[in-house]
Formats: structure tokens, sequence, C-alpha cells
């Protein structure tokens, strides 16, 4: 499987999933390009601690792990969340627990995947 070109080598880790399963992730509004792109992408020049997980995307793989994160960073309160259901040929995923929740993951994107096309705003109150 080839990945996004932003995406170092040796990332994701061996030990990484195949995607699979609903996930949840923050949006502006309407899913776009831009809700997208990992922090990598978003700053080129940054030093992170990992490479690897800083070209991934954070996604949630339950609704309290989103709801977690939206009480606790203000920013994320006027953001949507979004659903979208991934399967094989979009990527690889590693559990990587955050102080947020145990169900923040780790999603590096397939290459040519555009995932604001599959994913959708939900309401997150309205869930079980």
């Amino acid at each position: 499987m080839k990945f996004r070109s932003h995406i170092p080598e040796n990332c994701p880790p061996e030990d990484a999933d195949v995607s699979s399963g609903s996930v949840y992730r923050m949006v502006k509004d309407d899913p776009s390009p831009e809700d997208f792109l990992s922090f990598r992408e978003l700053k080129p020049d940054k030093a992170y601690p990992s490479e690897c997980i800083a070209s991934g995307l954070s996604v949630y793989t339950d609704a309290e792990g989103i709801r977690r994160l939206r009480s606790r960073v203000p920013r994320f309160r006027k953001m949507n969340v979004a659903i979208g259901e991934l399967d094989e040929n979009h990527g690889k995923m590693k559990n990587t627990p955050s102080n947020m929740h145990e169900s923040h993951h780790t999603w590096w994107l397939a290459e040519d995947i555009e995932p604001w096309t599959f994913f959708a705003v939900v309401n997150i109150e309205d869930e079980t």
C-alpha cells in the first residue's frame, strides 16, 4: 500500500493495523480537504517528538473520546464532529491513547484517499 507523500519512511509502524470501523474527527464545518491535514502538513517547519505520529491524523473510535476532547479543548467546542467508516483501502491506524481518551488512534492515509468524501457531520449528543 502506498501512503501520502509526506509520511516518512518506516511509517506507519509495523504494528499498525489496517484501517477499519467507524472513526470520529473534528471538522470546521462540513468535511473538507483542510480538515484532513496532518500536523506535519499544517506546520512543515515545526519539530515534533515523533515524525511518524505527526504525519498521521487523530481520530477516535468511540463517541466518548471525541466528547471528552470537545469538553477539554475550548477551540473544538465550536467545531463539528464527523464520522467516517474506514476499511483496509483507507490506510493503517494504530491505537495511540492520549490524555483525552484511550480510544484515540493515529490514522495514516493511503495515497489518493479523499476522506472528506465519506465523512459526514454527526450530532454526538444523540448517540448512545
